[in-house]
């Protein structure tokens, strides 16, 4: 399991533990990193997208669109955005008419007011929630 994976390895920072490109999967968990660059780039994300996305946020934005709350696998799927950089913000957005909580998108800042990331849950029906 991960809590057991992480345990082995003497500390709970499990994403200092993952290479970016490498999946760890339990029964109810897909982990893996991904390294996302591109100024005005956008990604739109699926059910085999990797769970967390680490964005260079330095030479612009990035958006991501996520799948829809309802799709086949996503029910309960957790993704993590992280900024790299204070210099832009990462946006993501909905699937169709999913919300994520209650809005159409959200904007992750890397800065002293907000943590430089968000981490959403899927409810399996249509809606993203932070945790």
């Amino acid at each position: 399991t991960l809590r057991s994976t992480m345990a082995e390895n003497g500390d709970m920072n499990v994403l200092q533990k993952f290479s970016v490109g490498k999946a760890l999967t339990t029964n109810s968990l897909k982990f893996a990193v991904a390294n996302t660059t591109g100024a005005g780039a956008t990604t739109v994300l699926d059910a085999d997208s990797a769970t967390v996305q680490i964005v260079d946020t330095s030479g612009g934005g990035h958006t991501f669109t996520l799948p829809s709350a309802a799709a086949t696998g996503v029910s309960g799927m957790v993704f993590i955005f992280i900024a790299t950089d204070a210099a832009n913000n990462i946006t993501v957005q909905r699937a169709g008419s999913d919300t994520i909580e209650g809005n159409t998108s959200v904007n992750i800042l890397y800065g002293w007011s907000a943590p430089p990331y968000r981490m959403l849950v899927s409810n399996g029906d249509n809606l993203w929630t932070s945790i």
